[in-house]
């Protein structure tokens, strides 16, 4: 925040790592549902470890050119 406090409800991205959502190394990844067949780069913005959200998860993804994102869902979690 601009006074230098901080929100546990302000979240900035750059802030953030960023997830390979391919990394099958990744154990947290994996568990919640990665797929070490998908291609791509993740910034969590809205998660239940950043914010308390108990269902719903919200983030920057991006893929490069000839990249997928295998078709999916997510049954602990709303995207």
């Amino acid at each position: 925040m601009s006074d230098g406090t901080s929100s546990r409800f302000h979240v900035r991205a750059q802030d953030q790592p960023i997830v390979d959502q391919g990394d099958a190394g990744n154990e947290s990844w994996m568990s919640a549902g990665g797929d070490p067949r998908d291609r791509g780069r993740l910034i969590e913005l809205v998660s239940e470890q950043l914010v308390g959200s108990e269902r719903l998860m919200v983030g920057l993804a991006w893929l490069s050119p000839g990249e997928v994102h295998l078709l999916h869902h997510h049954p602990h979690a709303d995207e």
